[in-house]
């Protein structure tokens, strides 16, 4: 991500929230390795920045406002843990309805979470 996108972030993460030095140098750090594309999951940066997992998804919403990154959805089979589909929305889980593994069938709420994917990093 160029530099005056992830400044940005942080100028504005800072009026929001308030995080320490610490946790502003971890998110900046994860701020400049993002790219198009790519996924955030708000567990790993709940982790990262040693946060709620309902602050860690609040700061991707915002991130989200500022037209950085876009909710998409991961599905994966609780049964038998299929690697995770990225769908854009719900009509798209149509087609991932039941598990190419062990033909279980799956269930939206249940078998989705939802996630981030970078946009407009450049």
């Amino acid at each position: 991500m160029q530099k005056r996108v992830w400044t940005s972030i942080i100028e504005n993460l800072k009026q929001e929230h308030e995080l320490t030095d610490y946790q502003l140098n971890v998110l900046s750090t994860q701020l400049k390795l993002l790219k198009n594309n790519k996924i955030i999951y708000p567990g790993h940066w709940k982790s990262l920045l040693n946060v709620k997992m309902e602050q860690a998804y609040e700061i991707l919403e915002l991130i989200k406002a500022m037209g950085y990154l876009e909710v998409v959805y991961e599905i994966k089979c609780s049964r038998c843990h299929q690697e995770g589909i990225i769908i854009r929305n719900i009509r798209e889980f149509e087609k991932y309805s039941v598990c190419d593994i062990c033909n279980k069938e799956l269930n939206f709420m249940d078998n989705t979470i939802r996630i981030f994917m970078v946009i407009n990093s450049d």
